[in-house]
């Protein structure tokens, strides 16, 4: 077998992101977790307990029901995978110590992977929660402000 180009091999490690959030996020599907994700598998710089991210897909206890992403870009880098994705949902959930506000709320995002042997084994997730906050009117402003 001839080993990959590296078009190829960023093209194979793009497909697998755009799997995680398609068929993991946006469709529940926590039995692809082992499939996609290292069990070395980092979040954030810490270390990435998959029964933990598999029970919380199969909770039906959300934070935001109906919850969808959309991914904008996809750009894969070599062994990296950059993703821009924007979710959205009703908050049924508390949140921050919020108590559900029972209205729906956007937020985008940029997602950083890392994938070795076609597995993830790193994600960084950087949200725009603060702008949610303030859809969802959860924070007070001054006034005067918008």
């Amino acid at each position: 077998m001839q080993p990959l180009t590296l078009q190829q091999f960023e093209l194979q490690n793009k497909r697998l992101v755009v799997r995680y959030f398609e068929e993991v996020q946006n469709k529940d599907n926590a039995d692809l977790v082992d499939t996609l994700f290292s069990p070395e598998a980092t979040f954030n710089g810490a270390p990435l307990d998959l029964e933990r991210l598999k029970e919380r897909i199969k909770s039906p206890a959300r934070i935001f029901k109906d919850f969808i992403i959309s991914i904008h870009e996809v750009i894969p880098l070599k062994d990296y995978v950059i993703a821009r994705t924007s979710g959205e949902g009703i908050h049924v959930g508390e949140w921050f110590g919020f108590q559900p506000a029972s209205k729906r709320a956007g937020m985008r995002a940029i997602d950083f992977f890392r994938i070795s042997n076609g597995k993830i084994v790193e994600h960084w997730h950087i949200a725009d929660r603060l702008g949610a906050l303030l859809q969802l009117e959860l924070l007070p402003l001054k006034k005067g402000n918008k």
